[in-house]
């Protein structure tokens, strides 16, 4: 086990963690934000502003950033390309194409590791053209003169979300299954950077299952995995999928408890998904349910009533083939010796995006008021932990997102630790 890619609890100290700078690649996915799972159009320079608040944030609170780019730089980047684009020359005279394409795929490898990155999440396939138009009578035979086209294939825009491709837990990081096809192909990218840093990686789960990352909150001496409702609704992630990473021996908490996603809830958020309505409130755990400090969750009381948990215990062999019981998460929190934050349903689901720095010190978002200031009647969430002895970073408020959070995601979303200690 690389002890240097592993969390243990979502409240020990962050000492690294991924993230992603949204480029062009989020531009391309504001364009149609429905079909590329965003919540709504964006700009993308306020987006790279506010994303590098955020980082600053992280570092001046002695968290190390890697960007994804950087974890790949190098010879995964190089495959990554290769196998991300196409380049087509065979519209040009043959004593040119070979050079061309030599020259073009040059050129992709002088880009620096980030321009890099955004050109395999464009995933193009660029067609070089002689020139069409004529001048004094002749076709122009400068090469400057070419013509290019380009299409972008299913290209990948939700990168900057850096959560949901994997789990990292005690034992290291555990690829996940998107269940929509437009992010399926995050997970062998992030997978490449996991071994650029020679990670004991976990990918147990089986083609027909999904399973997703911001799903995942260890605890310590136990973890939770949101899953299915108990009506078989599955919102993003399977019941099927929990149970395969506990057999696969990737986790080894003393308990893992598979959280059902709050029945009434999810019947209704099907149905309007179902309707074309975008209502994605309890999409993921961590949408509804976070950890601030050892023995402090946030949570919305109401959905975590409503939520029945299955809890399997570790054995010597492995885990409890059945749950050992079945309560509601509440009352297992309540076990835990936990006492929780209730988030109003009108913070959901920025209220739980949080990313916690250490044992109560967290990085959360807040809502500004008319006046474009931190208003503590919109932000109960932040005033309920501050009651809690809870650090708040930066300012004692948090970060202002608005641009960020139309992907339709928070801090949590945005980071994906790869070390805590």
């Amino acid at each position: 086990m690389n002890s240097n890619t592993t969390v243990e609890a979502e409240y020990d100290t962050l000492k690294q963690v991924r993230v992603l700078t949204p480029g062009v690649e989020a531009l391309i996915g504001s364009m149609d934000p429905e079909a590329n799972l965003f919540l709504d159009s964006f700009s993308l320079e306020k987006a790279q502003r506010e994303h590098q608040k955020m980082v600053n944030v992280l570092e001046e609170n002695g968290v190390e950033v890697r960007q994804l780019y950087d974890d790949l730089a190098g010879e995964p980047m190089e495959e990554l390309i290769d196998s991300h684009s196409d380049i087509d020359v065979d519209n040009l005279p043959a004593d040119r194409q070979q050079p061309v394409y030599d020259e073009i795929r040059d050129n992709w490898a002088d880009l620096s590791p980030r321009q890099q990155l955004q050109t395999i999440l464009m995933k193009p396939n660029l067609t070089r053209h002689p020139p069409k138009h004529q001048t004094d009578g002749g076709a122009i035979k400068d090469d400057r003169a070419d013509e290019i086209s380009m299409t972008l294939e299913n290209p990948i825009t939700n990168m900057f979300f850096q959560r949901d491709q994997q789990m990292v837990g005690d034992n290291g990081p555990i690829m996940c299954n998107m269940k929509y096809p437009t992010r399926q192909s995050e997970v062998p990218i992030t997978k490449q950077a996991w071994n650029a840093l020679d990670a004991d990686v976990y990918d147990p789960i089986s083609a027909s299952e999904s399973i997703e990352g911001g799903e995942f909150i260890p605890a310590g001496n136990f973890a939770l995995i949101g899953v299915e409702a108990e009506n078989g609704d599955v919102l993003r992630t399977t019941y099927d999928a929990g149970k395969e990473v506990l057999d696969s021996g990737a986790v080894s908490y003393d308990e893992v408890g598979l959280v059902h996603a709050p029945k009434e809830t999810a019947e209704k958020q099907a149905e309007m998904l179902a309707n074309g309505e975008a209502d994605m409130n309890i999409m993921h755990l961590d949408t509804w349910f976070n950890i601030a400090g050892e023995g402090l969750a946030v949570m919305n009381e109401e959905l975590a009533s409503d939520a029945l948990v299955h809890i399997y215990e570790r054995e010597e062999s492995g885990y409890t083939d059945d749950p050992i019981r079945e309560v509601s998460l509440t009352e297992y929190l309540e076990d835990q010796g936990y006492e929780w934050v209730d988030i109003p349903a009108h913070e959901l689901p920025n209220g739980a995006n949080f990313l916690t720095l250490d044992d109560h010190k967290v990085m959360p978002i807040y809502e500004a008021g008319e006046d474009g200031e931190y208003d503590p009647e919109l932000n109960e969430t932040i005033e309920g932990m501050r009651d809690f002895g809870v650090e708040i970073v930066p300012d004692g408020i948090g970060l202002e997102l608005d641009n960020l959070t139309n992907g339709y995601g928070g801090v949590h979303c945005m980071t994906t630790p790869i070390n805590r200690e």
